[in-house]
């Protein structure tokens, strides 16, 4: 008893300790709890790809003040599952109808369960293609705006369509879905949107890097949490938990971004706020993983920002949701200062949201640090100790149009219907891309070689000749990673140049060695090429046979094992295809097809009808279901379904019936 006793007290002293020196004055009520602190042996420490981060909640121990004002801050909700007491929706007036995709939404809350639900209404106005799924996670705080996900068994997680829009109180579409051709609940989350979203989770080692899956454990950290900023605490603990008494070997086991430089400090808030043009992400370094980033490190050393030259706007008229720093960096107070005499830190604590009320004083301060004294104007209606309002304006941005935001571009006051006038959502017209600090772009061809990926990745591989580019480049200037040649294999199976792939492929074995991908897509390329289909199949073949959890390999042996007759074993890999991945539409119209070849009709028509489901404007599930109503003699069911897919499918020519033959 006496042991535990002192050793009850020497913790108690260490964190009293602490306590001081991180200048935290403890309320009694407020005493860290001793027996909250796990203990050496059972300090639960991540490992796998993002090494060394422990549970948050350590972190309120000791750091109870700032722990419990991060909890205010947007930061700290920006991932989070759905539950009741977290309902900022209406939930009574939760249907919404999008007209250019002919689509209903509605969101129901059962519980702590949100339930997504999509349909169209067919010509005598009755649910067609209905879609349910419940939402797993939240992405987002819900000050402005709520983004809601679902995941499936395998993992992957997909965006829904419609979002909860806080400022006006109202359900709407998602950036970039209000349009007829969008992506539907199609649309995957990849590892660079948690990135800037949450926490890093728990995952597998060299499993965030940029040709693996993305995929996720079903449990995720809830918010960005302290350590995306201090770095991973596993050394800090370990310290405080062996009884370590020196002090600044405490302190510099952990991330202080106030001890750090001025470039080293914006780079822990611009690896997720420094974002020019939403149409062009940061590129990461070839040598970099997704999760791989930690603070203190020089973010340019992991990826490469860039900004965009539009054909209709100059770049200082670009406002959009994601640009605190990218505008602040155009004001006056910044470029006519010395370097770094302004920053993120100089009016924003990230451990604090500031109340309303405080705002004006709390923003007037550090304006007065330069402007001290200033013979202000009197401006009608506006207190003249609220200098953000005027000259930091509240705007609608460019890419979340349903949104008003703090512009923190300094400059003078704008005329109301430029700030908050309505928008529409459109696409930019991109005439040019460059690097946002071409000091930090590489040299020669491998500066241009990063440069022409941030232009492809984004829309998939256009224009076409950026590929040509590419491919001299590479050709022209080795890169010493795979990455930029299986990027260059996409577009041009994309693009159906498969002769060209082949090539790409040979020199991806030839540099780096025999792989599963490469040996995939000369599966992909060879099979397109319409020449060895033998030996196409016996790579994919190879690859099932050792496991693959690619639900891609899956579905292309499907549909070669459809094409050589062999329906049973077709069936097969479809299924397994589709257990990887549910939302696999090819899958479920392939699985269509082999199943009326085999004569079951009502099951193929559960598969048609399931790809209609997930995407109601694939015009070859409409003729698949038709088809099939008609064998199993539903006329009626088949008219249907024609009469809808002439409204609705990407391709409607080919529902038309046939023109009878004139006399």
């Amino acid at each position: 008893m006496a042991q535990w006793l002192n050793e009850q007290y020497r913790w108690i002293r260490l964190l009293a300790w602490v306590g001081l020196l991180f200048s935290l004055p403890l309320q009694a009520e407020e005493a860290p709890s001793v027996a909250s602190l796990p203990t050496l042996a059972n300090l639960k420490v991540t490992s796998g790809a993002a090494p060394g981060y422990v549970d948050d909640h350590l972190c309120g121990t000791c750091h109870l003040s700032q722990w419990k004002s991060y909890q205010g801050v947007a930061m700290s909700h920006a991932f989070y599952r759905p539950s009741r007491e977290r309902v900022i929706e209406d939930f009574a007036h939760a249907h919404y109808y999008h007209a250019p995709s002919q689509r209903h939404y509605e969101m129901r809350l059962e519980g702590d369960d949100y339930i997504f639900i999509r349909y169209q209404l067919d010509a005598a106005g009755q649910p067609i293609n209905r879609f349910e799924h419940k939402v797993d996670w939240i992405m987002g705080s819900g000050r402005h705006v709520r983004t809601y996900l679902y995941q499936t068994e395998s993992g992957e997680l997909y965006q829904l369509p419609i979002a909860w829009y806080t400022q006006s109180g109202q359900w709407g579409m998602q950036p970039g879905f209000d349009r007829p051709d969008h992506n539907g609940v199609l649309r995957r989350i990849r590892r660079e949107c948690l990135f800037c979203h949450n926490a890093y989770p728990e995952v597998p080692a060299d499993s965030d890097n940029y040709l693996d899956e993305h995929r996720f454990p079903h449990q995720l950290p809830e918010g960005t949490g302290c350590q995306r900023c201090h770095g991973p605490g596993e050394q800090h603990l370990k310290l405080l938990l062996g009884g370590a008494t020196d002090l600044e070997a405490i302190r510099s086991a952990i991330v202080n971004p106030r001890r750090l430089s001025r470039e080293r400090r914006d780079d822990i808030c611009y690896e997720c706020h420094m974002l020019p043009a939403v149409a062009t992400p940061p590129v990461r370094r070839f040598d970099r993983a997704d999760f791989s980033f930690r603070p203190g490190q020089r973010l340019s050393d992991y990826a490469l920002a860039f900004d965009i030259e539009e054909r209709d706007h100059k770049t200082v008229d670009r406002f959009e949701i994601n640009h605190h720093p990218f505008r602040l960096s155009q004001s006056r107070c910044v470029t006519e200062s010395e370097p770094g005499a302004l920053g993120c830190l100089d009016c924003h604590d990230p451990h604090v949201k500031v109340p309303v009320a405080e705002r004006p004083a709390h923003y007037r301060k550090v304006c007065n640090s330069c402007h001290q004294g200033l013979d202000h104007p009197a401006v009608e209606g506006q207190a003249l100790d609220d200098c953000v309002s005027c000259h930091m304006p509240t705007r609608r941005t460019h890419d979340v149009v349903q949104v008003l935001m703090t512009d923190h571009r300094i400059q003078k006051p704008l005329p109301e219907q430029e700030r908050i006038g309505p928008r529409q959502e459109q696409d930019p017209h991109i005439s040019n891309l460059h690097y946002l600090y071409p000091d930090q772009a590489p040299a020669g061809d491998l500066g241009e070689i990063y440069r022409m990926l941030a232009i492809l990745r984004p829309s998939g591989g256009l224009p076409k000749s950026a590929i040509d580019y590419l491919e001299k480049l590479l050709k022209r200037t080795p890169v010493d990673s795979p990455i930029p040649y299986f990027d260059l294999v996409t577009f041009q199976l994309k693009d159906q140049r498969f002769s060209a792939a082949l090539t790409t492929l040979d020199t991806i074995i030839e540099r780096f060695g025999q792989s599963d991908l490469a040996k995939e897509w000369r599966a992909v390329a060879l099979f397109g090429q319409g020449e060895e289909h033998a030996t196409a199949r016996a790579l994919l073949e190879q690859l099932a046979a050792g496991g693959s959890e690619r639900a891609e390999v899956w579905f292309n042996l499907g549909v070669m094992r459809y094409a050589d007759d062999e329906y049973t074993a077709a069936e097969e890999s479809l299924r397994h295809a589709l257990q990887l991945r549910p939302t696999l539409v090819r899958a479920w119209y392939f699985l269509g097809q082999v199943q009326q070849t085999q004569g079951a009709q009502q099951a193929a028509v559960t598969s048609y009808r399931t790809a209609l489901e997930l995407d109601p404007s694939d015009t070859r599930a409409y003729l698949g279901i038709i088809n099939a109503l008609e064998q199993v003699n539903a006329p009626e069911e088949a008219e249907r379904y024609r009469r809808h897919g002439l409204q609705v499918a990407d391709n409607p020519k080919l529902l038309a019936p046939p023109t009878p033959p004139s006399p």
